[in-house]
């Protein structure tokens, strides 16, 4: 971000991910954030449970199909392809298979178990001395939110592909799906607090050719829609 032009203004220096320069009102997304609590199930639910994590597990499964579906579309296969790592937790059968364990075991609901779990996998590769793989725990995190929305029955409280207005997107992060929802005529760049130039996040950006800064720290935290900034 540029040096202010008036007294009192702040500047947040980040990492440029995608060039560009764009001027816009700002939208800013707060974290995303689950309510889940953990619930103690009859033995004869337990099964249930279970069946229920299973037809979360599909509907994400079609929801990402969906989105890599239109992104190879829109930006090409390569772009596309970045959500085959989303399809992978899905099908990974150690993660999926200590969920079940737990709901089994531990008798409880299965947002608590898938929670509880992928967490501990995302924080695992969060904490790994390589960009890649400290990379996958976003998209981790970004399947865990798609499951738990499916369990919960909720959805995205903003969303991006209809917009009222042009605007400047300031995150804590954007996953790709974020990213891949984006319309372009309206989002003409955002700024996250965290993420690196090898982000799925960030080639996308490059590819969608959207101006675009990680790395903010607390950018999200500081700012208020509405606010006029350049980026």
């Amino acid at each position: 971000m540029p040096e202010p032009l008036h007294k009192g203004e702040k500047v947040f220096r980040g990492i440029p991910v995608s060039n560009g320069v764009c001027r816009a009102k700002i939208l800013v997304l707060g974290k995303t954030q689950h309510a889940i609590h953990r619930q103690l199930v009859p033995e004869a639910q337990v099964h249930e449970e279970v069946t229920r994590l299973e037809r979360a597990l599909v509907q994400t499964r079609h929801e990402i199909l969906d989105v890599q579906r239109r992104v190879s579309t829109a930006m090409g296969a390569k772009e596309g392809s970045i959500f085959d790592a989303h399809l992978l937790v899905l099908e990974d059968r150690t993660l999926i298979d200590e969920v079940v364990r737990t709901i089994n075991e531990e008798k409880v609901n299965a947002e608590h178990a898938f929670h509880t779990v992928a967490e501990r996998y995302a924080a695992t590769l969060a904490a790994i001395a390589d960009d890649y793989l400290r990379e996958r725990a976003g998209d981790m995190r970004d399947v865990t939110t798609r499951v738990l929305n499916n369990l919960l029955g909720k959805h995205d409280e903003v969303n991006l592909r209809q917009l009222d207005e042009p605007c400047i997107i300031i995150s804590h992060d954007l996953t790709p799906s974020h990213t891949a929802q984006m319309d372009r005529t309206k989002v003409l760049g955002f700024a996250t607090d965290i993420g690196s130039r090898t982000s799925h996040t960030a080639i996308m950006a490059r590819s969608m050719r959207i101006p675009a800064v990680v790395g903010l720290k607390t950018a999200s935290e500081e700012l208020q829609t509405g606010l006029a900034r350049w980026v």
